[in-house]
């Protein structure tokens, strides 16, 4: 009974993260969702009570941030390098992991383009634990207390940004293809890149000269490297350029969307609740101009619409003669009354 309802939760889960990952919190439904697991509806609300908490199961599986602290803590590193290259090569392990579902990438990519109630959630309780219990006090050990706590925030923040490049730009470095001078791939993996980004945090941050020599004289290996990197520069230079242009380019671009479209849901079902406010006028005629349109702002005394007069004209000139008409039948009468009294 419990391997049945785990498969079944296991089904939800999977169907779930492509069903939110494609179509995002707001469009996906629950009905979608239990369709494309083949289950039953019923099923999500016993095993997650509804849509928003199944929702924040998968945000913070997608996460890897909280079993990368909890495996580095475990390994009871005291070398600050070491503790240091463990965390960049968990981290990139875990993201790069070739059986991790691909819509997990997909979902917190969404997440971050249009945030949800999810995202604190998510930072309180899988990525705080990271940088409070793991990055930062080794970053602090690493430039020996130089630093106050919003510097190493900076600090902390750049790693983690190096590491994501590698799992947002893989399109990119896979289109760009292997160079004849890169190393084997097995020398390309995880291990490589934490190595590779350990040295770079550790000898590009801004700790002081006295760290930067303490940590080269401690790791002679990745200093050959950097220098190994720095000679073949002028045959890979012009690649790296455009490679760092584009990805510029595309991150501006990325910013620029984030900034006009957060905050904004998108759907085909909606209402606008608005107060309509409806204008008449007090005669019923043809209308000649109008002097404002779609959302238009107006104001008091504002000429709005023309009739046109020329019916209203010629029932005054009716009016008006119907009126003379009268008069000079009232002047004859009244003639008429005098000349009688003088008799």
């Amino acid at each position: 009974m419990e391997s049945s309802e785990e498969n079944t939760r296991d089904k939800i889960l999977n169907a779930a993260g492509e069903v939110f990952a494609e179509q995002g919190f707001a469009g996906a439904t629950i009905r979608a969702i239990t369709q494309r697991a083949g289950v039953n509806v019923a099923a999500v609300n016993y095993h997650f009570r509804d849509k928003a908490e199944l929702y924040d199961r998968l945000i913070f599986d997608a996460c890897c941030a909280r079993r990368v602290a909890d495996e580095v803590m475990a390994q009871q590193i005291e070398a600050p390098e070491e503790k240091l290259r463990s965390i960049i090569f968990h981290w990139l392990e875990y993201m790069l992991d070739p059986d991790r579902p691909e819509w997990q990438r997909l979902l917190m990519a969404r997440e971050m383009a249009n945030p949800t109630t999810a995202l604190d959630a998510l930072v309180e309780n899988n990525i705080r634990p990271l940088g409070d219990e793991c990055l930062r006090p080794t970053l602090r050990k690493l430039t020996e207390d130089r630093f106050d706590e919003k510097r190493l925030r900076y600090i902390s923040a750049s790693i983690m940004g190096q590491c994501h490049y590698y799992l947002q730009s893989r399109p990119i470095l896979v289109a760009g293809g292997r160079h004849r001078d890169d190393p084997p791939a097995g020398q390309n993996g995880p291990e490589a890149k934490g190595n590779s980004m350990s040295a770079s945090s550790a000898t590009v941050s801004p700790v002081g000269p006295k760290t930067v020599h303490r940590t080269q004289s401690a790791e002679p290996t990745n200093r050959d490297h950097l220098a190994d990197t720095a000679s073949q520069f002028p045959k890979r230079g012009r690649r790296i350029i455009l490679f760092c242009l584009f990805g510029g380019l595309l991150l501006g671009a990325l910013g620029y969307w984030y900034f006009t479209n957060a905050g904004y849901e998108t759907t085909d079902d909606a209402t606008i609740e608005r107060h309509v406010i409806q204008v008449s006028p007090k005669v019923s005629a043809l209308v000649k101009a109008v002097h404002f349109d779609d959302n238009y702002q107006v104001r008091r005394g504002d000429l709005l619409v023309e009739l046109d007069p020329r019916d209203f004209e010629v029932n005054r000139t009716i009016a008006a003669a119907s009126l003379a008409s009268a008069r000079s039948k009232v002047l004859e009468a009244q003639n008429v009354s005098y000349n009688y009294a003088q008799r």
